[in-house]
């Protein structure tokens, strides 16, 4: 899950020298450092080392620990910043421990040919005052780097994972090597650098594992101990040049919290004239604009006074927004905010589109698809409401004795990383047109209706993150104070894994659809149809007739296709298209409903679906060969269970018998339906199970359904095939299989697992033994993807297992 973005405004200024010609400023302005000074500022620790007295470099700091500089120096200079432990914290608790961060370093120019450097790294300390340089860029005017100092000697090599984009750290494949160096100092401390063999490199963000290189270091001999924090650095001397550094995240297994500073006076107003947001008096604040023309004082305890001017916005919802409440602590259930409330007056004097509210925002859960957030705008003024072209009215909530329409919003922003999709929700008051006009807005909120709506509604509630009385400018100019605002939040309420299931949602609809949720694939082929639920439960199919848009014709002939399982299958070793001789089991129980079906040819299949192909194997195809063929296995149906596979006539020969199979006592009769042009299609094998499943009797069988479970091999069945004379090549996909044409009817999965059962000759070495035995034993929880080993094909791990395979190592 993503961190809140929480800060608090700058100490910085105070901690500074600054010239006559730079009046004190917000925390976001250029300050010119002329002298050593250190702090914390939005959380995060700062240092800036000036040794040349006719220089004054620029130092701007960003939230999040970012920051920009420039410097024309002769003598040398640093800055630095990053997360400060509240308290120093061993290396060997970072687990994972890595920073998400973008760079650009430019140099303009060397003044000395011998003496010129430029540095970008991580720096860390620990309480003994060791340093710990991690160099990822180091360019000098001579051939002379730091590693090359006295005093340091190499001590070995290692690697860090790295990876572009925002991938976690635990997917990661990339390895990025470092040369280690360290000294002994005078003062008896140590100095260790190690140096990126490969130059880091420009315009995209990284994802660098700090972990492994400390790891790394006391592999080498060196122990660093207890560190005190973080830093990213940049340092140089006699050059003239620019850096920018952003970061989006330092995160773990493990992750120690950042310093807050002490305020000195938190009673006295602050004033924002840029983007900004932290904690004051016990309440967040947060200004956010596009570009400046917003005025922000922050008052105590709870207020604020805000101008502004945003007539010159080319679009609307891009004006300034200012917002003044509390910020809820991170791991909470959504029912924080159904459990929040809000009691404010605000007066407000302007024109032109503008609206005040009470906004809430939740954070995540990071969806397979996207990184999901989620906004609740309460509105209850408003002036000149421009609706959005994708606006979608909802419903009607009643709340607080009135009336509010409920409208969705929602958008998607696609780049370089994940998606990024907000849903918005917007509840606009019966009274807020006639409070916009007053100018003044008088107003209790209790957020459960709100909150208990958008739930009922399906809308997926992440951690809770800020809840403010906000007034969003628009297009407009004016001003306004929030003179009254009491916020009431409740005590922590745990998530209790909702946000974890939220990651095994299943929400297809539309034409074509498919998703991938913690390896399993599910996929719809063709229109007007849903699957609905959550990986590992029960997932609902729905579908409706297909309004045809031919003149004349009722309906569209196109079946619809529910698939659950596996889109390429891999062998042990990792390789695409399975060849190996393991079963592969397709095990399924599904609740078929009552179907209402068209007059013209009906038809539904339950059962499996298995796509082999040529493109996995190394050999030469001939002329009988077709390069992929799809087997259709039909274990239950209605109807003709060819007409479920829709109007092929036009690109296929009539189906033709070709042989009866039988797996795992089961007979099948085989129909070959081939391509009329084999460059063109694929052929299909359709297998018809002789005795057709029966319905299963259980008592929670829903009423109106009947059920059905069955076991496909396709190991088996594709071997069977083969033995008929037919040759399928390895298999790439395998599924659990629902297909339907001309008719509606609804059906729930209750299961449909993919399993591999090692065949009979499979033999295992005494590690096997030591593997299972310590997983059954909870001494190791994690078994090598693709690994076999339920021998007694149960679909579970258990000592029967450890019992057969220790037999089959004594052979």
């Amino acid at each position: 899950m993503r961190t809140h973005k929480k800060s608090i405004l700058s100490a910085l200024v105070s901690a500074a020298v600054l010239t006559a010609s730079f009046p004190m400023q917000t925390a976001k302005a250029d300050i010119v450092i002329d002298h050593d000074c250190s702090g914390v500022d939005k959380g995060y620790y700062y240092e800036i080392k000036n040794n040349d007295k006719d220089s004054q470099p620029e130092f701007l700091i960003d939230a999040l620990g970012g920051y920009s500089c420039n410097w024309d120096n002769d003598e040398d200079f640093m800055v630095q910043r990053g997360p400060k432990f509240t308290e120093p914290v061993n290396y060997t608790e970072l687990k994972n421990y890595s920073c998400n961060f973008w760079k650009s370093v430019d140099i303009e120019k060397f003044k000395d040919e011998d003496e010129g450097y430029v540095r970008f790294g991580f720096r860390m300390k620990n309480t003994k005052g060791d340093t710990f340089t991690i160099m990822e860029y180091e360019d000098v005017a001579s051939s002379k780097v730091l590693s090359t100092e006295d005093g340091y000697s190499e001590i070995g090599t290692c690697y860090a994972r790295e990876a572009l984009n925002y991938n976690s750290i635990t997917d990661m494949t990339k390895k990025e090597w470092y040369t280690i160096y360290s000294k002994e100092n005078e003062d008896n401390t140590k100095s260790v650098i190690c140096s990126r063999k490969v130059p880091f490199s420009k315009g995209d963000y990284q994802n660098l594992c700090l972990s492994d290189i400390l790891q790394a270091v006391a592999d080498a001999g060196i122990d660093p101990g207890d560190l005190t924090g973080v830093n990213i650095f940049v340092e140089g001397a006699h050059s003239k040049g620019s850096a920018r550094v952003f970061t989006s995240y330092y995160k773990g297994d493990t992750r120690p919290d950042k310093v807050w500073e002490d305020w000195e006076d938190p009673e006295a107003p602050i004033v924002l004239k840029g983007g900004d947001y932290g904690i004051r008096t016990g309440y967040y604040y947060k200004l956010t604009q596009l570009r400046n023309g917003g005025y922000m004082e922050v008052l105590s305890p709870s207020l604020f006074k805000a101008e502004w001017d945003s007539t010159d916005m080319p679009y609307h919802y891009d004006g300034p927004t200012f917002g003044r409440g509390k910020s809820y602590d991170q791991g909470q259930s959504y029912k924080a905010v159904s459990g929040s409330s809000v009691d404010y007056t605000m007066n407000f004097d302007a024109e032109g589109s503008y609206f005040v509210e009470t906004y809430a925002r939740m954070v995540g859960p990071d969806l397979p698809e996207y990184e999901l957030d989620t906004e609740v705008h309460i509105v209850d003024a408003i002036n000149e409401w421009v609706k959005r072209d994708w606006d979608e009215m909802i419903g009607e909530v009643t709340a607080d004795g009135k009336k509010y329409e409920a409208h969705e919003c929602s958008v998607t922003k696609i780049g370089t990383g994940s998606p990024q999709k907000t849903e918005t929700y917007y509840f606009i008051s019966e009274d807020a047109e006639e409070n916009g006009k007053k100018g003044t807005v008088t107003v209790k909120h209790d957020l459960a209706p709100f909150m208990e709506f958008l739930h009922d509604h399906g809308a997926i509630l992440g951690e809770p993150d800020c809840i403010l009385v906000r007034l969003d400018g628009d297009v407009s100019k004016g001003t306004a104070e929030l003179v009254k605002n009491e916020v009431t939040i409740p005590d922590f309420i745990p998530d209790d894994h909702e946000y974890d299931k939220e990651k095994r949602r299943i929400a297809l609809g539309g034409i074509n659809t498919e998703t991938t949720v913690y390896g399993e694939d599910y996929r719809i082929v063709g229109s007007e149809s849903t699957m609905k639920g959550f990986n590992g439960e029960k997932i609902d199919c729905d579908w409706q007739l297909i309004p045809s848009k031919s003149p004349g014709v009722d309906m569209d002939e196109s079946p619809r296709r529910f698939y659950i399982g596996d889109e390429k299958i891999q062998n042990s070793d990792g390789s695409i298209g399975y060849i190996e001789k393991d079963s592969l089991l397709i095990d399924y129980e599904i609740d078929m409903g009552e179907v209402t079906s068209t007059k013209k040819k009906p038809a539904w299949i339950i059962g499996g679906t298995i796509i082999c192909g040529k493109i996995f194997d190394n050999v030469e195809l001939t002329e009988d060969d077709y390069s992929s063929t799809t087997i259709v296995v039909a274990d239950k149906w209605d109807g003709d269970p060819l007409n479920a596979l829709g109007p092929l006539y036009s690109t296929h020969r009539d189906a033709e018998e070709f042989g009866v199979i039988e797996s795992n006592g089961v007979k099948y009769d085989a129909v070959k339906i081939l391509p009329k042009d084999k460059s063109k299609n694929s052929p299909y094998i359709v297998l018809m199970r002789q005795e057709q499943l029966e319905a299963v009797d259980a008592a929670d069988v829903p009423e109106g359904y009947s059920r059905y479970a069955g076991t496909i091999d396709a190991r088996d069945i594709v071997d069977k095939i083969n033995d008929l004379g037919y040759r399928t090549f390895s298999i790439g996909s395998a599924y659990f299989s629902l297909t339907t044409v001309r008719n509606e009817g609804s059906a729930t999965v209750g299961k449909a697992e993919l399993r591999r059962v090692p065949s009979d000759d499979t033999v295992f070495t005494a590690e096997d033994v030591q593997k299972l035995s310590d997983f059954i034993l909870g001494k190791d929880p994690y078994i090598p993807y693709l690994t076999s080993y339920d021998l007694n094909g149960d679909g579970v791990w258990d000592s029967f297992d450890l019992c057969a395979m220790r037999k089959r190592v004594e052979k």
